[in-house]
């Protein structure tokens, strides 16, 4: 996957930057929030509430090679989801994802493409089939340029093909967006899991035995119910006023991953 410039303006559904993760108290919430609307817009999404309601289900392999491709020292990690906002309603619409984490000197750069799925194609990457590039889909995505399409399809196609992928979460939350220019700034909190893999506890067994098992637990456990997770997404330098706020209150960059936390707690649970 060849890099283009980050801050270059990117094809529909696709996306290149940078993305810090942060661990926030509650406590500090209302005055991080404020602060943030002096600087930044709210994104409501449709929503009549400050926050959305955001639905993720994680794929891997048998192997779960996507999470040990996680806590190993390699230069490009890949993780694909199907991401629903506002999953209560009717009118959501589900996208598949390919998130590639790139390591490029000291930062990591991330690559993500996506689309719109239609009903027929949500039940054959479900199911472990690939992706048909028929009329309604390309209907549903007609934003995105055809050859674009395709090669996004041919993207996620060889993914599942190569790993053999199966959902094995799904992981919910609220979510809190602000937005200025390239600039974005995400708020997570109150995230629940619910498991797809009925062999989680046969997989667990073996992994508890390996090295990457303490290093999991470790990364993992960082993040508590007590916490707010943000994510600042920028095209190449921490915005000065967020650092300002961070150094005020002795906030430190993290590394934490959704998908990784859910697999823990259900190996932990199992």
């Amino acid at each position: 996957m060849s890099l283009s410039p980050i801050g270059v303006p990117q094809e529909p559904g696709a996306f290149l930057r940078i993305e810090d993760k942060f661990f926030i108290p509650k406590a500090l919430k209302t005055e991080f929030f404020d602060f943030l609307k002096t600087e930044m817009s709210l994104c409501r999404f449709g929503s009549a509430n400050d926050f959305n309601i955001n639905e993720s289900i994680y794929f891997d392999s048998k192997d779960l090679d996507f999470f040990h491709h996680h806590f190993a020292p390699i230069k490009q990690r890949f993780k694909v989801r199907i991401r629903r906002y506002n999953p209560n309603h009717n009118d959501d619409v589900s996208y598949l994802e390919a998130k590639c984490k790139v390591t490029n000197g000291l930062d990591k750069i991330t690559i993500k493409k996506r689309f719109k799925l239609d009903a027929q194609n949500y039940e054959r990457i479900i199911q472990g089939l690939p992706i048909l590039l028929s009329s309604k889909l390309r209907k549903l995505n007609s934003e995105i340029k055809v050859f674009e399409l395709l090669d996004r399809v041919h993207l996620m196609n060889s993914l599942a093909s190569t790993y053999f992928i199966k959902p094995q979460v799904k992981i919910r939350y609220e979510r809190t967006s602000f937005e200025k220019n390239d600039l974005r700034i995400t708020i997570d909190e109150g995230l629940s899991i619910e498991s797809l893999n009925s062999g989680i506890s046969i997989q667990s067994e073996s992994v508890k035995k390996l090295p990457v098992w303490s290093t999991a637990q470790a990364v993992t456990h960082n993040w508590k119910d007590s916490q707010l997770l943000v994510e600042v997404k920028h095209a190449g330098t921490l915005p000065v006023f967020v650092q300002q706020f961070f150094d005020k209150h002795q906030i430190q960059k993290t590394s934490f991953s959704k998908y990784c936390w859910g697999i823990v707690a259900e190996m932990e649970n199992s």
